[in-house]
């Protein structure tokens, strides 16, 4: 059974860190075996850099983190393993879409996709292309995955109240999520 905090924060600092994640040198040997089985099964995964949390703190409504860049071959293998090095968590930025109805916006992953069918807010991992200045741009995350997954195109005004939700039954599936709220976004 899982259990999920949703925490309202005010700011989200999350830096780039210079740690080398050794699990993807550690399991080379399984990560590229299992890598190859999974491109036959989906030949449109793609190998590119990825960000995972590897240090983080809450404290007053205030999130500080540190990221650290792997391939996603790797991540794939540890996600799909048990989170087999608990040093690291998957960690995300997703929006809340709101229809003018009201309704929550949720998509459903495609079969190309490694999630295929799960259910999702528009959202997508954390790559090296989110960095500027050192520091994880968590807003432009949101604002092109929103873009890429629904065609709207918003700006960091559209964007409201930051939510933490951390699940503390797993460090993998996936337990740390900024969410913005995004009220009235006009879709549909």
């Amino acid at each position: 059974m899982s259990t999920s905090n949703i925490v309202a924060i005010r700011e989200a600092e999350v830096r780039l860190s210079s740690r080398t994640w050794n699990f993807s040198q550690d399991y080379a040997v399984a990560i590229d075996g299992y890598w190859h089985l999974r491109t036959a099964q989906q030949p449109s995964l793609f190998n590119g850099d990825i960000l995972l949390l590897d240090d983080w703190s809450l404290s007053e409504g205030r999130l500080l983190g540190t990221c650290l860049t792997t391939d996603y071959k790797s991540f794939l293998y540890w996600r799909e393993h048990d989170a087999l090095d608990r040093s690291v968590t998957n960690f995300f930025a997703a929006a809340a879409l709101h229809s003018r109805e009201g309704w929550l916006i949720l998509a459903q992953m495609g079969t190309n996709h490694s999630s295929s069918g799960l259910i999702f807010p528009p959202c997508g991992t954390l790559h090296s292309e989110d960095v500027k200045d050192g520091r994880v741009d968590l807003d432009a995350n949101i604002l092109r995955e929103v873009e890429e997954e629904t065609g709207l195109a918003l700006s960091k005004t559209d964007l409201k109240q930051r939510f933490l939700i951390l699940d503390v039954s797993t460090r993998c599936k996936p337990p740390c999520r900024i969410v913005r709220d995004v009220a009235d976004c006009r879709y549909g």
